[in-house]
């Protein structure tokens, strides 16, 4: 789900259509905002739509024309954007408690801290010097692999080339990057 890829926001959009259907049948408000939501499911889709797309759209209509623009091609090009950082900060900041929030940026590279100190809450500077440097080129990375393996083709035809320029190696599989990514960073051994 938190894969920079308009497959994905395809995917989010699917799910939020279906649950306003379900709610109209069952006569429940339904909504975009997520101080609205107490769906667990809808969160997590919305938390989705909100990180690639760095926006809070107010119908399921408004997200689907956002989808169906050309100029919001390809997403992936906000993660080196320190937009993108100071969002990620300002979510953190503004629900200091919001556990799967703090799980969310854990699953992106961020320390683990994040999440299992719910008292952590960085100023800027922390957030800059100390929690966000190193992750933006791990996410980058990771999310290349991610286009690659579940993007739309010209999605992975770019994350394919970024893999093969940054590892110089031309893998024909998703798999075989993260096997490098491991190997050369971590210096994990995959061999049996």
């Amino acid at each position: 789900r938190d894969i920079f890829s308009r497959n994905t926001l395809i995917r989010d959009y699917n799910k939020v259509s279906e649950f306003e259907i379900l709610s109209k049948k069952y006569n429940q408000a339904f909504s975009l905002k997520q101080s609205e939501i107490n769906n667990p499911l809808v969160s997590l889709t919305l938390q989705s739509i909100k990180l690639i797309t760095g926006t809070e759209f107010s119908s399921v209509k408004d997200f689907k024309s956002y989808i169906d623009s050309t100029e919001n091609y390809f997403y992936h090009d906000r993660i080196l954007k320190e937009e993108f950082s100071n969002e990620l900060l300002s979510g953190l900041q503004n629900n200091p408690n919001d556990r799967d929030y703090r799980y969310m940026l854990f699953s992106l590279g961020l320390s683990p801290w994040i999440y299992l100190n719910s008292n952590l809450n960085p100023t800027k500077e922390q957030w800059d010097n100390n929690y966000w440097k190193n992750v933006p080129s791990n996410m980058n990375y990771f999310d290349y692999v991610g286009i690659f393996w579940f993007g739309n083709s010209s999605e992975k035809l770019r994350a394919k080339k970024y893999l093969s320029d940054f590892t110089n190696k031309d893998f024909t599989e998703p798999a075989e990057y993260l096997e490098w990514y491991y190997k050369n960073k971590f210096n994990y051994n995959f061999e049996l």
